[in-house]
This record gives C-alpha cells, sequence and structure tokens, in this order.
C-alpha cells in the first residue's frame, strides 16, 4: 500500500472537516457558546497544532469585535461539546508557543493532542485505586491499565 504524502492527508482531513464545519453552522439547536468557539477557530484558520488559538487570543477577538466575550470555563465546555456532541476533532496544546486549540488534520496532531489525555487517564486510575481498591471496576481495569502504561 502506498502512503499518501502529510500534505495530502492534511489537506483532505482540512477538507472533511471544513464540510463538517458548513454542516454545523446552520445547526439551530448548537449552544452559542460552542457556535461562537467553532466560528472563531474557523475563522483563525486553526487548522493544526502549529496554528492553535488559545482562550485568551480568542477572547481578545471577541473583545475587539464587540461581541458577547464568553468565559474561560465556557470556552472549555465548549470545547467538550465540539468533541463529544458534534464529532469535531479538536485537539489542545499546553506548551507555548502554541498553547490553544486546533483542529486535528494529523496523526502527528492527534498524537499531540492524545498523549495529556492518556496520562490523565492514568492518573486518574491511580486515584481510583487508592479510594476504592477493592472495587470489581479496579479489579477489571487493573491489568489492562498496566499493560497500556508498559506500552507507553
Amino acid at each position: 500500500m502506498t502512503q499518501q504524502p502529510l500534505e495530502f492527508v492534511t489537506a483532505e482531513a482540512q477538507l472533511a472537516i471544513h464540510r463538517r464545519l458548513s454542516e454545523l453552522i446552520v445547526d439551530k439547536m448548537m449552544l452559542p457558546c460552542d457556535k461562537a468557539v467553532m466560528l472563531r477557530l474557523m475563522a483563525f484558520h486553526a487548522y493544526g497544532s502549529s496554528k492553535a488559538l488559545s482562550i485568551a487570543a480568542m477572547q481578545y477577538k471577541w473583545r475587539a469585535d464587540g461581541v458577547h466575550v464568553w468565559r474561560d470555563r465556557a470556552i472549555k465546555q465548549a470545547v467538550k461539546n465540539l468533541l463529544e456532541i458534534y464529532d469535531l476533532p479538536i485537539g489542545s496544546c499546553r506548551i507555548a508557543p502554541h498553547n490553544g486549540y486546533y483542529f486535528v488534520i494529523s496523526d502527528e496532531d492527534a498524537e499531540a493532542a492524545v498523549r495529556p489525555l492518556k496520562a490523565e487517564i492514568f492518573s486518574m486510575f491511580r486515584r481510583i485505586k487508592v479510594l476504592s481498591p477493592r472495587s470489581a471496576f479496579v479489579r477489571r481495569l487493573q491489568g489492562q491499565i498496566e499493560l497500556l502504561i508498559e506500552e507507553e
């Protein structure tokens, strides 16, 4: 099987996201903050981790445009909704200078977005294990989590 060049895959992924965004723009049920965050990421062309848009940058632009400025917590919830409800592949980066949110358009973007989530899952499991070491849930997951940690 021949592998497509990254530029082609990236453009293809960007087009797929753009199609999905076009569908969502007319969604009357979408919460206002969800739509505002989605539109801000689109306007900034936040395709790929190198184009991540920070919460502060979003808020600055909303202020400059004279529109409602959403709070940090509402923006984070909107990103969660865009991912979990609307299936938009939005990654985040916590490392300057590219901290912020972006549309995932490559395997590298996806891996960068998933890495901190995996670490958070492992950390949460360690806490659950301390709080409830004899629970059936902990016993069922113990071996699986240990295997996953070893793979990392």
